[in-house]
């Protein structure tokens, strides 16, 4: 196998549009062969090192992105460019960002690529509704993109809950501290979403402390400790206690 998956590579971009052109349906005697064939090949490159190989692995999987080929073999090519696709890439996965049967492998591949990947799913925020539209959020959260900071916080009083705190969540991890009072009046809401609420502002304050903001840190905490004053809300304010030692500031000390 490792001979022929070495051919196959030394083949180069022929033998890549071959192997795709294999991928029809689910016959153990042709499409799965094929499929197992590319995933090692992926590998290989790996293996090898050999990045001018990876990148043209990568580059030929995307040239059949948003062509004929069925959404579910279009979704595996995707999964194989998450494991070695790079900047490359990008653009192509841009394109399928919005097709709301390949925008979770796509936001996959591109939280995996990194360098670039916010772009594209920042381009296509704006155009996004439903499931495509929390994908995208997730995925420009996890990336930590700065510029999405103010069409996020454009999101998050969207009619939709889960977007809402998914808007929520993003900003959190992004560190966004002129979203601080959106999210604490997000905690004025009820049942889950007010869980998520107070969980995405202790998310939001610890990366403010971390990033040496600790006076807007202290907000959180202190909006935490003195909104929630019911018995079952113990554990917040002792979070918001511990977070408050943490960055060496006192509950009555005024916020600069």
């Amino acid at each position: 196998m490792d001979e022929s998956i070495a051919a196959l590579h030394k083949a180069g971009k022929p033998a890549i549009e071959g192997l795709i052109a294999m991928f029809v349906d689910r016959n153990p005697e042709v499409d799965c062969k094929a499929r197992h064939a590319l995933h090692a090949l992926v590998h290989h490159v790996w293996t090898i090192k050999d990045d001018a190989g990876r990148a043209l692995l990568a580059a030929t999987m995307a040239g059949a992105l948003g062509g004929e080929k069925p959404k579910e073999i279009q979704a595996f090519l995707l999964a194989q460019i998450q494991l070695c696709g790079s900047k490359e890439v990008v653009a192509a996965l841009g394109k399928v960002l919005l097709d709301p049967e390949l925008c979770d492998p796509a936001c996959a591949a591109l939280m995996a690529i990194r360098d670039g990947a916010a772009a594209p799913l920042r381009d296509a925020l704006p155009k996004a509704n439903g499931r495509v539209k929390l994908a995208i959020i997730q995925a420009l959260g996890a990336l930590k993109d700065a510029a999405a900071a103010p069409a996020l916080r454009a999101i998050v009083k969207d009619e939709d809950r889960d977007t809402r705190i998914a808007a929520c969540w993003a900003l959190a991890s992004i560190g966004d501290a002129t979203a601080i009072d959106l999210l604490t009046a997000a905690t004025a809401s009820e049942g889950w979403e007010q869980i998520k609420s107070v969980k995405n502002c202790l998310v939001l304050a610890e990366n403010l402390a971390a990033a040496g903001k600790k006076s807007e840190a202290a907000k959180i905490y202190r909006h935490l400790h003195a909104s929630r004053s019911g018995a079952k809300d113990a554990y917040i304010r002792d979070a918001a206690m511990r977070g408050l030692s943490a960055i060496n500031m006192k509950l009555k000390e005024t916020v600069s």
